[in-house]
C-alpha cells in the first residue's frame, strides 16, 4: 500500500508533520527534492507540501491531484494560493493551529480507499400487471 508523502524543508514543519502522521498511526514518506517527488506524485494517497515545495512544483509543471495539502507556519501569500490551486491543494494548514485537521487527513490516507472496482447488484421487488 502507498504511502502519504511529505516534500516540507522547513525542520518546524516536518516535526508538525511527522508527529501528526505519529498520532494517526500513518507512515509518511519523506523526500528531499521536486525529483524524488516525481515518482510518488501519482500514486500517493496524499501529498503534503511546503511553500517553497509548491513554487517547485509548479516550476517543474506537476499536473493537477486530488489529495494535495499545504502546510505552512502562518498564512500563506496570494501566489502561493493560487499555485496550491493550480496543484490542486485540498487544504492550506496553518500548524501547529491545524495540527488536528492535518492528524485526520493522515488518518484518512492511512486508511486508504476501496480496492479495486466494485459492482453492485440490486435486486428490486415488482408488483402489477
Amino acid at each position: 500500500m502507498e504511502r502519504p508523502v511529505a516534500l516540507v524543508a522547513d525542520e518546524g514543519l516536518v516535526d508538525e508533520v511527522l508527529h501528526a502522521a505519529a498520532v494517526a498511526g500513518c507512515e509518511v514518506e519523506r523526500v528531499v527534492d521536486v525529483a524524488a517527488l516525481r515518482g510518488p506524485w501519482h500514486g500517493a494517497p496524499a501529498v503534503v507540501l511546503d511553500e517553497a515545495a509548491v513554487v517547485a512544483c509548479e516550476a517543474e509543471g506537476f499536473p493537477r491531484r486530488a489529495a494535495v495539502f499545504v502546510v505552512g507556519a502562518g498564512p500563506p501569500d496570494p501566489a502561493t494560493w493560487r499555485r496550491a490551486l493550480a496543484l490542486g491543494a485540498e487544504q492550506v494548514l496553518e500548524l501547529p493551529a491545524d495540527h488536528e485537521r492535518l492528524r485526520a487527513v493522515l488518518a484518512d490516507a492511512a486508511e486508504g480507499g476501496p480496492a479495486g472496482d466494485g459492482r453492485v447488484l440490486a435486486v428490486l421487488g415488482a408488483r402489477g400487471g
